[in-house]
C-alpha cells in the first residue's frame, strides 16, 4: 500500500510591517546616495562653465563692456545646456572687485524684498547698474544716426557691427542690409540698391570691392 503524501510546508506568514520598514530603508539609502553624489556633480557643472574661459567682470570697464560680458555670458549657457538653478549662480562667480561688492548689496535687498533671485533677475539688475536706460537709449540713437561718411566701408561696417550688438528692437536680415545701406555714401549706396541685396554679409562684401 503506497504511503500517502505529505503535505509541503506551508510558507511563513508574510511580515508586512518588517517588508515596509525594509523598503523605508532602501529607499533612504538611494536617497542618501543621491545627496552625497551632488556637490560633485554641481562642482563638474562649475568646471565645465570655466572651460568656456568666460570673462570676469569688475564693474569699471563701462556699459559696453557691461552689455558684452552679460552676452557673453548668455552665449555659454546656451551651448552648455545649463540648468536655471546653476546660471543664477554661475554668473554671479565672475564678479569680482566693485562688480561684485554690488552683486552682494543688491542681493540682499532683493532677498529682503522676497524675491526669487533668478537669472532673469539678476540680468535686469546688472544691466540697470552697469548698462542703465539712458545709456541704452544714446547707444540706440548712436546706431541709427550712423552714417559712414569718411570712413572706409571695412571700418563703417566694423562700428555698424559693433553698436547693433545695443539695439534692442527685434529686427530682420532685411531691415538690418536697408540700415547699413542708408549710412553707405550715396556714390556706393547708388550702386547696390538695384542688385536688392537681403543677406547682410553679401551686402559687406559687394560695398567693400565698389
Amino acid at each position: 500500500m503506497a504511503r500517502p503524501r505529505r503535505s509541503a510546508a506551508n510558507p511563513p506568514p508574510v511580515d508586512v510591517n518588517q517588508m515596509a520598514h525594509t523598503m523605508e530603508a532602501m529607499a533612504a539609502t538611494v536617497a542618501a546616495a543621491t545627496a552625497s553624489s551632488a556637490p560633485s556633480l554641481e562642482y563638474h557643472g562649475l568646471s565645465e562653465f570655466r572651460k568656456n574661459d568666460p570673462r570676469q567682470f569688475t564693474g569699471v570697464d563701462g556699459p559696453d563692456a557691461a552689455k558684452l560680458w552679460i552676452r557673453e555670458i548668455e552665449k555659454i549657457f546656451l551651448t552648455m545646456g545649463c540648468a536655471m538653478e546653476r546660471k543664477v549662480l554661475y554668473a554671479p562667480y565672475m564678479l569680482t572687485g566693485d562688480a561684485e561688492m554690488w552683486w552682494h548689496g543688491a542681493r540682499a535687498m532683493l532677498e529682503a524684498r522676497g524675491e526669487v533671485i533668478t537669472l532673469a533677475v539678476f540680468r535686469s539688475s546688472f544691466l540697470e547698474k552697469f548698462f542703465p536706460s539712458h545709456v541704452r537709449a544714446t547707444k540706440e540713437r548712436e546706431f541709427l544716426n550712423l552714417v559712414q561718411e569718411n570712413s572706409s566701408v571695412c571700418e563703417y561696417a566694423i562700428q555698424f557691427e559693433r553698436l547693433y550688438k545695443f539695439y534692442s528692437h527685434p529686427t530682420s536680415e532685411e531691415w538690418r542690409c536697408q540700415r547699413f545701406s542708408d549710412g553707405l555714401r550715396t556714390d556706393i549706396k547708388r550702386i547696390l540698391i538695384p542688385l536688392r541685396i537681403t543677406e547682410f554679409a553679401d551686402l559687406v562684401d559687394q560695398a567693400t570691392i565698389i
